[in-house]
């Protein structure tokens, strides 16, 4: 059975949007401006999840792969080819870099540094 994931979208600490999503899922900015920002599609057997508006490029379009990893882990794969993805402890390089982490993960993707 799929996993499901409770995805949150802040900027300047505040909550932008929530929304669940299902394993495996691509999480990127919009591909063009008829695309929803926060809309959830499916294709080819992955779910997509469009986070930030196409002229954010700091978000790539397909940015990040999450899918389950086992009980509470969660496989983080980087599907840009240019930017970094940040997470605790580590940075995923471009082009297909993966970490497995632990629930529930949090990542900078490039918008500004996290309160500690």
């Amino acid at each position: 059975m799929p996993a499901a994931y409770q995805i949150r979208v802040y900027e300047k600490q505040q909550l932008l949007h929530s929304a669940e999503v299902s394993d495996p899922v691509e999480i990127g900015r919009q591909f063009d401006d008829n695309e929803p920002l926060y809309c959830q599609s499916t294709s080819a057997g992955r779910h997509r999840y469009v986070v930030a508006r196409l002229n954010e490029l700091n978000i790539s379009r397909q940015h990040v792969l999450l899918e389950s990893a086992g009980e509470d882990r969660i496989r983080l794969t980087n599907l840009s080819k240019n930017r970094p993805v940040h997470v605790p402890g580590s940075t995923l390089r471009p082009n297909a870099a993966a970490a497995e982490l632990t629930l529930p993960p949090r990542s900078n993707n490039g918008r500004e540094k996290p309160a500690h």
